[in-house]
């Protein structure tokens, strides 16, 4: 599922339009992908020491979990315990984690934030769980 920015969010294009269909990426904000796993095997492999704290990089700072239609969501918060120069330059000190599916079929995003939210930084966290929370499943 692809997804562009709109409103306050919205960027204007830089570049020429990808000719080639298999380059429809590079015309969106940001992409999600349904898994063929069930939430919970999502969400185990995203736990894992390799999964979201990155071998140690980041630890987990809460878990949130939501009941939705057909299946669930998990909101996992991360934040870095030794950030480096480069995610403080990045603005990857904070890690928040959205997993949501059921017993067949499930989506993950990974959104990074500096320690202190910009403006946008807060809107995206927003629509993010606005979008998340929405979802239904059959």
């Amino acid at each position: 599922m692809a997804f562009k920015y709109t409103g306050d969010m919205q960027t204007k294009p830089v570049g020429h339009i990808p000719a080639a269909p298999e380059d429809w990426r590079a015309m969106t904000d940001f992409s999600l992908t349904v898994k063929n796993i069930s939430l919970l095997e999502n969400l185990a492999k995203i736990e894992s020491g390799d999964g979201a704290q990155q071998h140690g990089i980041f630890h987990l700072v809460s878990k949130k979990h939501i009941v939705l239609p057909g299946g669930g969501l998990y909101v996992l918060n991360y934040s870095a315990i030794k950030a480096t120069a480069n995610m403080k330059k990045l603005r990857q000190l904070k890690e928040m984690v959205f997993v949501a599916g059921n017993s067949v079929r499930s989506i993950s995003f990974f959104l990074y934030s500096g320690n202190q939210l910009s403006g946008m930084e807060k809107m995206k966290n927003k629509m993010f769980m606005d979008l998340f929370s929405s979802f239904q499943f059959l």
